[in-house]
């Protein structure tokens, strides 16, 4: 059995929305930003070894 999350941006698109980058630059960008030339600060980002579970 196959699991997987599909969205529709009919809506989105219907009431006047416009991305302002297609999903092939919006990931470009991301992936630049993220690996190529990553932030040296710490700024707006708390990496995965900061946050701490208490459950």
């Amino acid at each position: 059995m196959k699991h997987y999350i599909e969205f529709d941006a009919k809506k989105a698109h219907s009431c006047g929305f416009k991305a302002p980058y297609s999903l092939d630059e919006g990931l470009a960008r991301t992936l630049e930003f993220e690996f190529v030339h990553p932030r040296t600060d710490d700024i707006g980002s708390a990496g995965a070894e900061s946050i701490k579970y208490e459950g």
